[in-house]
């Protein structure tokens, strides 16, 4: 295997076989450490004001 496919698949092995994150759920990681929880940058009022904008600029 080559230098690049280990640098760029080496995240995906440790995060599909490390033990200490076994029952992590709903996070980003970089650089296998955890980073802001996926729930902290998401806003459902602004998801629902986006579709809604979304649907008047479509319609007709």
């Amino acid at each position: 295997m080559n230098a690049w496919v280990k640098a760029e698949c080496g995240i995906g092995v440790y995060l599909a076989s490390a033990k200490e994150i076994e029952r992590t759920n709903v996070v980003f990681f970089d650089d296998k450490k955890q980073t802001v929880p996926i729930y902290t940058k998401f806003d459902d009022g602004a998801g629902n004001k986006l579709w809604t904008l979304c649907e008047g600029l479509t319609s007709y």
